[in-house]
């Protein structure tokens, strides 16, 4: 199993593919540096409680949806 970082990190990874949207798209959203984004993504950087909410609400999910393993739902799209 992943840090949660990592988790968090790759689901915000498949999030964006799956909406459609850019890092930089978030990073300004957020109001982060597209760094940042880049840092989370890759998960050597952790969000608040505060930033992860708002990443829900940039996306429109739980934060359980963060939290949880969804790799499958890639592997099962390209098979």
């Amino acid at each position: 199993m992943k840090n949660l970082n990592a988790t968090i990190g790759e689901n915000i990874r498949i999030a964006l593919a799956k909406q459609g949207f850019t890092q930089a798209e978030l990073a300004i959203n957020l109001g982060f540096g597209k760094n940042t984004i880049s840092e989370i993504t890759k998960g050597w950087r952790s969000l608040s409680a505060t930033e992860l909410v708002r990443v829900t609400e940039f996306f429109g999910t739980s934060i359980t949806w963060f939290t949880e393993e969804h790799i499958s739902e890639i592997q099962n799209k390209a098979a």
